[in-house]
């Protein structure tokens, strides 16, 4: 089971070392369901008219008072010196009577709300001392109290287990009675006893606020990837993951770092905007940003050769087999001409919509060392392949025999955990597990026809701007192509121009609209889907809405049919009672 954190997101005024500890309960692993609660005001201490307890744990087995200190810490003639240097304070009390008394004053409130008694639970407390290894032995507390250096090779729940274990034992000594585990009802009944929920109407508008607080940061695993990137034993990497990992963050990360240690660097990607974007972006980098098919645009055009579409050949065709065979014939003729450009190092973004053998033999022309050079792909071999289906396992069998390293980014740092598991629902991949803590589910807006959902959708986009959210984090996405979409259609004009997402301005007064497939790579803080079908038939279409829904940071809006919304229902229904077979 996962640990309910409260508050979900550490407290911006939390000290590092409390940070690194709240991680550390957050992501513990437990067969029991555990209540964390952080920074506890407590108004009925006994000693003081108010105090404060780092973290409360309720677990099965008891409520545990944990006091966190950082740095150094002494005690000399009664005084306790906590931390060094210019952070560092003094107290009479040191944190082993702080968490104890703290202790009291958590059994005292929930005595008062007549949720829990002495008698039914263990009341405890903990001292955390990440930053040394305290080993010293004193009347005033005991080792299995002590949480410091030598514990961080262990799950936190080794701590949780040794406290209970330790008051447990106290219990006994004293003559008391050993306490059946609390129940999950009981529990959570105790969890409202210390902060009960309360809603407000927490507007869009704070939401993305909130949502903003939650800046993102590199985990393990992705450091990881830029790990093996820099590493001069590992020159080749495939990377995969889903919606939402980082992969394009990552891949630029990696395109800076390398280009920093003077090498020549390619990032490439499929999307127009994406690279747009990026490009705008990243004004100011050292390396070079563009799509695939415009790189090989302008390496023909450099060789003299037209790039145009041939005259009874379809542009698909022209891009998949005449751009590849093009590009080719002209690389030979600046090679002729010392022209050629040559590259250190390649970074493929977005691989999935690029990888095929006629691509992948065009980039070994201008990679110094060909396949066996510098290079780092990044992928989702999911459902986002599907909404192109170019990717060829060929292609991708030669990366691996290449010698690349694989690794596999199974977090995902972009959507609320409600909104992913809406688009994972219509999804047969595993969904990555979330790390966002924002509660925002997807709104579907239902509509009977086009123009009331035309209406519906300027309504939503007046109470949007008019809570204060910018226009610049708004994005609608379409099913359908330009031209033939709702807002093509029925114009909701609002006083903000819609435009691509490449021609936003600096001002960022401007809603995004493009299709789907267009906004692959890109994230907006709100999104807003139209232009659904009723149903989805196959696993394009369910792909389709994977790649809209997984766009949002903030909240998603989906704007679709009394139709849709009936089929979905119908098809919750078929999921759950599926899980109850």
């Amino acid at each position: 089971m996962t640990v309910h954190m409260i508050p979900p997101i550490c407290s911006p005024s939390a000290t590092f070392t409390e940070q690194n500890i709240f991680n550390e309960i957050r992501d513990m692993k437990t067969k029991e369901e555990v209540y964390c609660f952080q920074s506890v005001g407590l108004e009925r201490h006994g000693t003081k008219e108010h105090a404060e307890c780092d973290f409360v744990l309720m677990s099965p087995r008891g409520v545990f008072c944990l006091e966190v200190k950082g740095g150094a810490i002494q005690r000399k003639n009664g005084i306790w010196t906590i931390g060094s240097g210019e952070r560092s304070y003094t107290t009479t009390e040191g944190p082993f009577k702080q968490a104890e008394g703290c202790r009291w004053a958590v059994l005292k409130h929930l005595q008062e709300q007549r949720v829990l008694s002495r008698k039914e639970a263990l009341f405890g407390w903990g001292v955390i001392l990440p930053s040394v290894i305290f080993e010293y032995q004193d009347a005033e507390w005991s080792q299995d109290v002590i949480y410091d250096l030598r514990d961080q090779k262990n799950p936190f729940s080794a701590y949780l287990k040794r406290l209970e274990a330790y008051f447990e034992r106290k219990r006994k000594e004293k003559g008391g009675r050993t306490t059946f585990p609390l129940t999950s009802e009981k529990l959570r009944t105790c969890a409202d006893a210390m902060r009960a929920d309360f809603e407000t109407g927490l507007t869009v508008l704070g939401l993305v606020i909130e949502s903003q607080r939650e800046a993102p940061v590199l985990s393990r695993e992705q450091f990881r990837v830029l790990d093996l990137v820099l590493s001069p034993q590992n020159p080749r990497l495939i990377c995969a993951g889903g919606p939402g990992t980082g992969k394009t963050v990552l891949a630029l990360e990696s395109a800076r770092r390398i280009s920093e240690e003077r090498q020549k660097v390619l990032y490439l990607c499929f999307n127009t905007e994406l690279a747009a974007h990026l490009s705008v972006e990243r004004g100011d980098s050292k390396f070079k940003i563009a799509t695939l098919h415009k790189f090989m645009h302008d390496i023909i055009r450099r060789a003299g050769l037209s790039p145009a579409v041939p005259i009874g050949t379809s542009e698909e065709e022209h891009f998949l087999r005449g751009y590849p065979a093009l590009f080719e014939d002209a690389c030979e003729i600046l090679l002729e001409t010392g022209e050629l450009p040559q590259y250190d190092a390649v970074i493929l973004d977005e691989a999935q919509d690029i990888l095929n053998e006629r691509n992948l033999a065009c980039l070994t022309l201008i990679l110094s060392g060909g396949l066996k050079g510098r290079w780092a792909i990044f992928l989702d071999q999911g459902d986002q392949a599907n909404v192109y289906s170019r990717f060829e396992k060929q292609a991708f069998d030669a990366l691996v025999e290449a010698g690349a390293v694989s690794v596999e980014l199974r977090e995902n740092f972009r959507n609320p955990p409600k909104t992913s598991t809406e688009a994972y629902f219509f999804s047969k991949a595993d969904a990555p597990e979330c790390r966002r803590q924002l509660n925002s589910p997807v709104k579907y807006i239902g509509a009977t026809t086009d123009k009331e959902a035309a209406a519906k959708l300027r309504a939503l986009l007046v109470e949007l701007i008019r809570d204060g959210v910018c226009p610049g984090d708004i994005a609608i996405l379409s099913w359908r192509r330009a031209g033939q979409r709702l807002v093509d259609r029925f114009p909701p004009n609002v006083g903000k121009p819609l435009v691509a997402p490449r021609e936003v301005q600096p001002d960022r007064q401007q809603i995004l609209s493009t299709g789907i497939a267009a906004f692959k790579g890109l994230e907006s803080e709100i999104v807003i889907v139209t232009d659904v079908p009723d149903i989805l038939e196959n696993e394009w279409q369910n792909s389709l809405l994977l790649v809209a829904l997984t766009r949002t940071r903030t909240k998603c809006y989906a704007i679709v049919s009394n139709a849709f919304i009936q089929w979905r229902a119908i098809e919750m229904l078929k999921s759950q009672k599926n899980i109850e077979d």
